[in-house]
């Protein structure tokens, strides 16, 4: 039962928290605001949707540390403070790696490029 942290990337560039539950390999949708705050609220299994046909829902990148950390583009709710879709990796935007604008220690992401083999 293996979770791990990520991190979405909005337009404006600013950056969310979220829990990858790699059990099932999907995101839990809640967004946290820091990594303290997700840290705090660590398998809690919050799963808020966003079903106000009125919100918009802001084009993200999607991040997590999973693995050796992989990417790929979505969708989430700001208003609903959730990941709105895909909460599964879509493999026609995904790449290895975790993303420049990741918030990671330079330490870690020198290992996480390594065993990935991104550059």
């Amino acid at each position: 039962m293996s979770h791990a942290s990520g991190a979405v990337l909005f337009l404006d560039g600013t950056i969310k928290f979220f829990e990858y539950n790699g059990t099932v390999d999907i995101c839990q949708p809640k967004l946290f605001s820091t990594k303290e705050e997700l840290s705090n609220n660590w398998r809690t299994n919050d799963w808020p949707q966003c079903n106000d046909t009125n919100h918009i829902h802001q084009k993200v990148r999607i991040a997590t540390t999973y693995g050796a950390g992989f990417s790929w583009n979505g969708f989430a709710c700001l208003d609903c403070n959730c990941l709105v879709s895909p909460l599964e990796v879509n493999y026609d935007s995904e790449e290895n790696g975790l993303p420049d604008w990741y918030p990671i220690d330079p330490e870690g992401r020198e290992f996480l490029n390594r065993i990935s083999g991104k550059k």
